[in-house]
């Protein structure tokens, strides 16, 4: 499995904007989440836009969800098997 990172401390020194995507869209959460612009509305952004929109994206991901409730029991919504 090839490893990679966005750091100033890689090798790699110059990426293109798809090669970021690439590699967004292939990590866990860009697996989970996708993305929510279209492919011609990303290329557009800059560059640094565009990273931080990555960014924003993999920090959005990375959140735990809130758990839900259900109103009448004080319990959460996933089933028991105890109901």
């Amino acid at each position: 499995m090839d490893l990679a990172a966005v750091s100033p401390l890689v090798l790699k020194k110059n990426w293109t904007k798809a090669e970021l995507l690439d590699l967004y869209r292939g990590s866990a959460t860009g697996k989970r989440i996708g993305t929510p612009h279209s492919d011609k509305a990303l290329f557009r952004k800059r560059l640094d836009a565009l990273i931080q929109t990555v960014a924003a994206l993999i920090d959005q991901g990375s959140r735990p969800k809130p758990i839900e409730t259900d109103a009448r029991r004080g319990r959460g919504s996933s089933p028991s098997r105890w109901t």
